[in-house]
């Protein structure tokens, strides 16, 4: 017996449907100017920052004024100057707290002479010149002096110094909304992006007067030590050769991270331990 076999042809009348995947609206990408806007930094209290200290070197005593040049001849200093990775170094003085100290004028001598001769990216903060009226305040309602005007001042000064040239892909509405709430750990995720996705350079961030951060509340301290961790995290990431820049086959940026403090500080030494130089008495 034959087999009949019959041909079914589709009716030009009937129309075919593909199924398309659902596309859904994807928000543009956050730009620096809009990081920059959202922070609203005072770069202009920077620059007053390190006039002021340079214009107080006649208050400083020949022995004061002479410690940065010996500072500078230290093995320990060279070393993280001159490193080619990234490096954090804590400097310990020996002596009282005041708002400018011989370190302080190091801190701007150094900002100066880095400007001035290296091709580079300087960030530099004065926390004796920030320091809120009411020192037990957290500093969250009055943000000068705390941990947050800290980052915003740093954050600030490398959005503009690099010149906003950033891959903010990685920068999210929702921790842009936590940055304006004042969270200190938001401000350190967001620095943390940024450094790491700004053109290659050496970026120098100075952190003058750390002690006086104890001064605060213990909400305040908690806040400083997270941006204290954060800054060792970011060093290590950085110096580490399977670090997800260099795996993505970026270039990166050199960080060195100079902190200094009047005194030695209690609460922030777990976080330097083994960088940590502490000046000698015969110094002072």
């Amino acid at each position: 017996m034959q087999q009949q076999i019959s041909h079914i042809s589709t009716p030009t009348n009937v129309v075919q449907y593909v199924a398309l995947p659902i596309l859904q609206e994807v928000a543009p990408a956050i730009t620096p100017s809009e990081v920059f806007a959202i922070l609203h930094p005072n770069l202009g209290t920077h620059n007053e920052d390190i006039e002021f200290v340079l214009s107080e070197i006649s208050r400083l005593q020949p022995d004061e004024s002479r410690r940065g040049t010996w500072l500078m001849t230290q093995p320990t200093f060279q070393e993280w100057f001159s490193s080619d990775g990234s490096r954090i170094l804590l400097i310990d003085g020996q002596e009282r707290e005041r708002h400018i100290t011989s370190l302080s004028y190091f801190i701007a001598t150094l900002d100066q002479g880095l400007h001035r001769d290296m091709d580079c990216v300087v960030l530099s903060y004065f926390c004796g010149l920030h320091i809120s009226s009411d020192a037990s305040s957290s500093g969250n309602d009055k943000e000068t002096g705390s941990s947050v005007s800290i980052m915003r001042s740093l954050i600030g000064q490398l959005l503009v110094k690099a010149q906003l040239s950033f891959d903010t892909r990685s920068i999210s509405h929702n921790l842009l909304s936590h940055v304006e709430k004042h969270d200190v750990g938001a401000f350190c995720r967001l620095f943390h992006i940024l450094v790491t996705t700004c053109a290659p350079s050496t970026i120098f961030i100075q952190l003058d007067g750390i002690s006086w951060l104890e001064s605060y509340s213990q909400t305040e301290v908690e806040d400083a030590q997270k941006v204290f961790a954060a800054f060792r995290a970011l060093v290590q990431e950085l110096e580490e050769p399977k670090s997800y820049a260099r795996g993505q086959g970026r270039g990166i940026s050199n960080v060195k991270i100079l902190l200094t403090s009047a005194r030695p500080c209690m609460e922030f030494q777990q976080f330097f331990e083994d960088a940590c130089f502490s000046m000698p008495r015969s110094c002072y």
